[in-house]
């Protein structure tokens, strides 16, 4: 149960200090004796705190209990109580012990957090219990936020699970900087997947909704792309509702994610079929904000998927009229409107544009050759895009073995290891003379019919049907039995669900499983509807369809197999027969190659209307194979003799006759590649090696030739436009031309990995001086390493090229203060380095660029915990690792000072330093930064003589190892100024600001954020002179530059505001 009543509990203020009459007390008590008298009261409180701490650690409960009012205001050099400290220190077993004797148990931080927020935050479940006894459960700190709050900032989803059970409305929101935002939206917005998934279960999807829009609105708008990833796979079905909603602005989440320059977003939501023509309620489209933000990758972006490159808004303006003139976005664009053009009635080209659909022809065995096309597609890097493939016939099955994801050399090894002989399960036996069989009517009315039908659709404009109607009567030779349990097999070696259903391999896509939508065709003989059906994994119609009856259905070859039943599977049942549906055969009889299957809009085009939808529409990403022969002869009856020249015959007026049966068009010409298969028989069952391997080459050559015409289009490429002259030849250009232009070609996407990476490995976040253009460069670079990291190729990198990346970015994030992204980056980086070598000193970095992410967010028992586990791998090889064994030193020293751990601290920077100085150099550099940390220990205990000495000391070693302008000189000089401020020598504390900022002028550029630090440390040196007017321009400078560099959201910037309001 959780207390209510909190009525005898001393409750504390946060303004509220010990007096020095209070103080004087406890130093009775505690029988303090300190040996400055000039001591300050903050170094008497700080000494108190001290022995508090060694009483309670004694376990001397008496003086504890003597003084337990007064230990509710006594704080530490960092504010807090010594309840406080011991919670947010990871000291469980103090905490519990101060707990059971309600010491500071009402007591609050600066910040106004208690103690049950500080356990929240640091996750420590076994305190939460105790603390909701005394402390209430939705207690706000001073910015209206909870403990569930603080639980779901930290990620902690034990402490997010075991406090939603008690708090009372889940939905009711708090504040969050300027928002309003539930526990649900506020996982969403933190990228917190456990904490979102544990509410989840508490509340609906929609309580998320904030004034920044939707759900997708929500995580597009704080970049949590992690979090629109998982919400995109793994809860599809709600997303796809809200995919294009609008927020206030009228922003659907895709067009917020241009908006906002997060390609990342974008890309994920277009995949998921976000409409890229959507309006705002200016009618403008997503090219008309990325216009508007002068944002060229996103540009170019949008255009690959094949936006509208002249669309106007309100005021009738194109994406071109909003682009500043000296723009290189306005060349390009303007290259583009000329492009767009020429482009109308332009040829496909696949070499730039990588097919999104396949379509094969149906063929009998003859479709090995297939195998041979498909290599070469695969040597291209053209099957990367693939979205949906398409068959009839027997071209279902290689577009099904596909669609399943079969390596092209299992499919080979398939087709060649499986004669279509042994799909025809009759009881005849072969030698049976066909004029026996033609005095069975049934065989001599399927013959006469399969004539009629091709007669009767030799004119394309006949409408009578009924030829094909007429089928319906014959039952031909073979059950088709043996075909339908073969196909299942194979597709559920794949699926690994039984009788598949079209559904479900839907569902499996949207899981990021590496299938392709299937299409396949098949002629209705019987039931309602249209004669020619296509099931498909994308129309909810046929979800229920088992996958195996369909492609049975779609070779149903009449006369041969008898008429086939569609198969329905509802969850948790076996399939049984559709008998709404009728009976099925081969949909070769009037469209054996369906290459205008994906002629519409929606097969191109994302998020329109159902009528939209299906508009025709030439579709240029639809590459087809058919099979051809020279020899289209219609066999007559009275020339076959026996059973096999029978079914040679059936099959070859299906797959010798496509130009009788269909019109083609001129277009067709282009997309579609035709594989001459001499004098290979359609029906031939045992198929020689040799014939098999002429097949397979004959596949191959000819889809060589089509790419080799492919190149002369080159200079007609909408991705290949002029480079504008106007463009500076920067990294800008490379990046896009190969990041975005052949980003699908395997060794395109190798060659962006290479140019990235080069240009990542000239700059360094260790020594950042040009500010403006570091943050400028790193941010794209950035934008361009998430394309690579969430590129299907990226795996395919060696794993040293993967680390390279996550690092970069992880070290990108830590400068933006996203600590937390910054942190996970650095923890897949961890994953991937130990699968190499756990035991590398490269695994001890990554786990102090982990402890470092957990210091800044003052996660420091957990960063204790990273910075020993990497000292301690770094002891196994000292004399390796020996410039970075002192940094880890220094880092726990640092942590154990802030925790309170003076002399254990103090230890560590002297272990570190001695380290240093065995170095052959007696001005070894790194020495510098270890007597920097001892001078920073005595600063922050107000010992300001001796933090000087060490300043002084790193000083004179950095004037000898450095040039005389370097950053850390004036740093050194910076630390030296701060001394004399605090011991109020303002003179010659305002004295070295000054030379420390006439070196940072010179040595870093203007924008620089720590120009504004020394700023802002002139500003109070001046304001500690009574000097208000100067102060208060200086403070105007350093918040000039801090908004410049920071934004106006970061910390430093909103402290010099406040600043500035004094």
């Amino acid at each position: 149960m959780i207390r209510t009543d909190f009525t005898n509990i001393p409750q504390q203020s946060q303004n509220v200090k010990l007096s020095d009459k209070q103080l004087s007390t406890l130093f009775e008590i505690f029988q303090i004796k300190l040996e400055s008298k000039k001591a300050t009261f903050e170094e008497k409180q700080q000494a108190c705190f001290e022995k508090v701490l060694e009483a309670c650690k004694e376990k001397d409960w008496e003086k504890i209990k003597a003084s337990k009012d007064l230990l509710t205001y006594l704080t530490n050099h960092l504010g807090q109580t010594i309840l406080l400290y011991a919670v947010s220190s990871g000291k469980t077993k103090l905490s519990i012990e101060l707990i059971e004797r309600q010491i500071a148990l009402k007591s609050k931080d600066g910040d106004g957090n208690t103690a049950l927020h500080i356990a929240a935050y640091h996750g420590d479940i076994h305190l939460l219990g105790m603390l909701w006894e005394h402390i209430p459960i939705d207690e706000k700190n001073n910015y209206g936020q909870p403990p569930l709050h603080t639980a779901i900032f930290r990620g902690q989803v034990d402490v997010v699970s075991a406090l939603i059970r008690n708090v009372k409305n889940l939905s009711h929101p708090f504040n969050w900087k300027t928002l309003k935002i539930t526990p649900l939206g506020f996982a969403a917005l933190r990228g917190e997947i456990g904490c979102f998934e544990v509410l989840l279960h508490k509340v609906p999807f929609s309580t998320a909704t904030s004034s920044v829009g939707t759900l997708l609105h929500l995580v597009v708008h704080f970049q949590q792309n992690e979090m629109l990833k998982h919400l995109l796979m793994n809860h599809s079905d709600y997303c796809q509702k809200i995919l294009e909603e609008k927020n206030q602005e009228g922003l659907t989440p895709l067009a917020l994610a241009v908006l906002l320059d997060n390609p990342d977003a974008t890309s994920l939501l277009h995949d998921k079929g976000a409409n890229i023509e959507t309006q705002d309620f200016e009618l403008r489209r997503p090219l008309h904000l990325a216009a508007l933000n002068d944002n060229h990758f996103m540009i170019k972006y949008l255009v690959t998927k094949n936006c509208e490159i002249t669309p106007r808004d309100t005021n009738l303006r194109t994406p071109h009229d909003l682009v500043p003139d000296s723009s290189s976005s306005k060349a390009l664009l303007y290259n583009l409107m000329w492009q767009d053009e020429i482009k109308r009635d332009d040829i496909p080209q696949y070499r730039y544009r990588p097919p999104q659909n396949l379509v094969f022809k149906g063929g009998g065995v003859k479709g090995i050759a297939y195998i041979g096309a498909l290599n070469v597609l695969r040597q291209e890097n053209a099957l990367s895009e693939v979205k949906r493939i398409s068959g009839t016939s027997v071209g279902a099955i290689t577009a099904t073995l596909l669609a399943m994801n079969f390596p092209i050399e299992e499919i080979k090894d398939i087709l060649s290891e499986t004669p279509l002989s042994n799909f025809f399960d009759h009881n005849l036996p072969k030698t049976t003379r066909i004029q026996e069989l033609m005095k069975d009517y049934s065989v001599l009315k399927a013959f006469r019919a399969l004539l009629e039908l091709i007669s009767g659709l030799k004119n394309p404009t006949n409408p009578d049907r009924k030829p094909i109607q007429s089928l319906s009567q014959i039952t031909g030779i073979c059950k088709g039995n043996k075909f339908e349990e073969w196909i299942e097999s194979q597709i559920y070696k794949k699926t690994r669900t039984p009788h598949c259903t079209f559904g479900e391999l839907r569902n499996l896509i949207l899981q990021n499983k590496p299938f392709k939508h299937l299409h396949v065709f098949a002629v209705q003989l019987t039931g309602k509807g249209s004669n020619l059906l296509r099931f498909n994994s994308e129309e909810n119609e046929w979800d229920d369809v088992v996958i195996s009856s369909a492609v049975r259905a779609s070779m149903s070859i009449p006369g041969i197999f008898i008429p086939a039943k569609i198969k329905r599977k509802q969850r948790g049942h076996q399939p049984i027969p559709a008998k709404d549906l009728g009976s099925f055969v081969d949909g070769g009889i009037t469209y054996n190659f369906p290459i205008e299957a994906f002629d519409e809009k929606q097969f191109i085009l994302q998020g329109l209307s159902k009528e939209e939808s299906s508009c025709p529409m030439h579709n240029k990403r639809t590459l087809g194979f058919s099979l051809v022969s020279s020899n289209n002869e219609i066999p007559q009856p009275e020339s076959i003799k026996n059973l096999g020249q029978l079914f040679r015959a059936i099959f070859d007026i299906f797959y010798g006759n496509e130009d009788l049966l269909r019109q083609r068009t001129p277009y067709n010409e282009h997309r579609v590649i035709e594989i001459d298969t001499q004098d290979a028989g359609t029906l031939e069952f045992d198929l020689s090696e040799d014939k098999k391997l002429m097949l397979i080459e004959a596949g191959k050559k000819a889809t060589e030739v089509f790419f080799k015409k492919q190149e002369g289009r080159k200079g007609h490429s909408l991705f290949l436009v002029p480079k504008p002259h106007t463009e500076k030849e920067d990294f800008s250009l490379k990046a896009h031309l190969f990041t975005k232009q052949n980003l699908d070609n395997e060794y395109s996407y190798k060659q962006a990995c290479n140019v990235l990476e080069k240009h990542w490995g000239e700059i360094n976040f260790e020594d950042i001086r040009n500010w403006k253009e570091f943050t400028s460069k790193a941010k794209e670079f950035y934008s361009y390493t998430c394309l690579l990291i969430n590129h299907s190729n990226f795996t395919n990198l060696h794993k040293k090229k993967q680390i390279f990346f996550y690092k970069k970015s992880a070290q990108w994030k830590h400068l933006q203060l996203e600590y937390d992204k910054a942190q996970k980056l650095f923890q897949t980086e961890l994953t991937i380095q130990q699968s190499l070598d756990p035991n590398h000193s490269n695994t001890a970095l990554i786990l102090r660029n982990i402890g470092m992410c957990f210091s800044d967010q003052h996660e420091f028992p957990k960063a204790l915990e990273k910075y020993k586990e990497a000292y301690k791998l770094l002891q196994k090889t000292p004399e390796v690792n020996q410039p970075l064994l002192p940094t880890v030193l220094n880092d726990i020293g640092r942590c154990l000072l802030i925790q309170g751990s003076y002399k254990e601290a103090l230890e560590k920077h002297q272990e570190a330093l001695e380290i240093q100085k065995k170095a052959p150099d007696p001005n070894y550099p790194d020495i510098a930064k270890s007597l920097i940390c001892i001078g920073t220990f005595f600063y922050l205990q107000n010992k300001y003589q001796e933090a000087l000495e060490k300043y002084m000391q790193a000083l004179e070693i950095q004037k000898k190892t450095l040039d005389s302008q370097h950053p850390n000189i004036a740093n050194s000089i910076y630390l030296i100024g701060r001394c004399f401020h605090g011991q109020n020598q303002y003179p010659e504390a305002l004295e070295k600001y000054q030379q420390a900022l006439e070196i940072q002028k010179k040595a870093l550029d203007s924008q620089h954020p720590k120009i504004a630090s020394t700023l802002d440390a002139i500003a109070h040196c001046l304001c500690s002179q009574n000097k208000f007017k100067e102060a208060a321009i200086h403070f105007q400078k350093a918040y000039e530059i801090a908004k410049a560099s920071l934004g106006n959201e970061h910390p430093k910037t909103k402290q010099y505001i406040r600043n500035l309001s004094r």
